[in-house]
């Protein structure tokens, strides 16, 4: 949270240490001084701060200041403010270690090529050559600003504003001349929307397993052969009508992080297994836990796995 709350002046002006920004219980506090004080407090101080910096600094430096009372008056030693604190103490190094165990796994190199070998199936990458008509409904009269910017721009490049029947009709068109023999380059002249794609041959972004498009998408272009047409597929705003031209394994560079970070989770998931079994009660007396309720801080990620 931290020092993004107040590093600059209203100008934009960055905001140096050592600055006077408050007086406080007749002290004078710099920049630094609440840089510091904040930096640990939860997010909901940060809300406030943000709403009402008065109200938080007043807030933050009395309870500094009564917590430094206690401090002096022993009070953390007395029941039961000790055993609570001992608990908030165990809750927060507890989370901490999940955090650690979660984060600090660091898989070899042998570990994710043989990750990479045994899992080349979900890697593929399949490129295309595309004819791509658009659709979308007539603007409302309350369309946004964006929405009827598009709209002119779709106008201008002289794209008609298709509804989805009359685009999905429109590429079993298109579909039935290459399933004839017209040649892609004429189809793709005559019937697609899309300049990026056009200027390019009709070729596509590769797709993956991760990429962005819808899962039927993907589904359906991973079924297909080289040389091979879809049926007309329906992506937000267009029909697309796809030619796979190959399929191949992503270099393993590509995918290297998305490996680690899956060997990591894979780590996590065991490693909780094995603590949530090792830590699995047998109960022995079923009737004393009938009517023990819990009134002390809870253990935050420990639940049942």
């Amino acid at each position: 949270m931290g020092a993004a709350l107040y590093a600059q002046m209203p100008g934009g002006a960055p905001v140096p240490p050592n600055k006077v920004v408050a007086r406080i219980d007749g002290r004078d506090i710099t920049a630094a001084d609440v840089q510091s004080a904040i930096a640990t407090m939860p997010q909901e101080f940060g809300n406030l701060y943000q709403q009402n910096p008065t109200l938080a600094l007043q807030q933050l430096f009395m309870m500094k200041y009564l917590a430094g009372e206690a401090e002096k008056k022993k009070l953390a030693d007395e029941s039961p403010l000790k055993e609570q604190l001992e608990a908030n103490r165990a809750n927060m190094m507890a989370a901490a270690m999940l955090a650690y165990e979660q984060n600090h796994f660091n898989p070899t190199a042998d570990a994710v090529t043989a990750y990479y070998a045994k899992n080349l199936a979900r890697f593929q990458s399949a490129r295309l050559k595309v004819i791509s008509i658009t659709f979308g409904a007539p603007l409302a009269g309350n369309a946004s600003a964006e929405e009827k910017a598009r709209a002119e721009l779709i106008a201008k490049m002289g794209i008609k504003q298709r509804t989805e029947e009359e685009a999905k009709a429109r590429g079993m068109e298109a579909l039935a001349k290459l399933k004839a023999g017209t040649e892609f380059e004429k189809v793709l002249a005559e019937y697609s929307d899309d300049p990026t794609s056009k200027t390019k041959g009709g070729d596509y972004d590769p797709v993956t397993q991760d990429s962005s498009q819808p899962e039927a998408f993907k589904k359906a272009v991973f079924a297909l052969k080289p040389g091979e047409y879809s049926e007309p597929l329906r992506l937000p705003g267009a029909i697309i009508v796809a030619r796979l031209e190959s399929i191949a394994p992503q270099p393993k560079s590509e995918v290297e992080l998305n490996i680690i970070q899956q060997l990591r989770q894979d780590h996590f998931g065991q490693w909780m297994n094995e603590m949530s079994q090792r830590f699995q009660p047998a109960v022995q007396a079923p009737e004393f836990f009938m009517n023990v309720r819990p009134s002390g801080p809870q253990m935050p990620g420990l639940g049942p796995r």
